[in-house]
């Protein structure tokens, strides 16, 4: 469990660090929530998919789930 802006900004640093290609797909949001799907690839051909859904309350991200898969 990730929680608390610091915590929450240190996890995207590293992801997003990371030596890897990463593309957004398939975003929705609504006032009280949003969803995505975050595609990656690593130098070597791994690819990693998470699928998130978060529910919003005063524009914050209040719950947050994301599924991985790993190729």
């Amino acid at each position: 469990m990730i929680s608390g802006r610091e915590d929450i900004r240190t996890y995207y640093r590293d992801v997003c660090g990371r030596n890897m290609e990463h593309e957004v797909r398939d975003a929705v949001g609504t006032s009280s929530g949003l969803a995505f799907a975050q595609h990656c690839r690593y130098p070597d051909g791994t690819r990693v998919v998470c699928a998130t859904v978060a529910t919003l309350e005063d524009n914050l991200i209040v719950r947050q789930t994301a599924v991985q898969t790993w190729d």
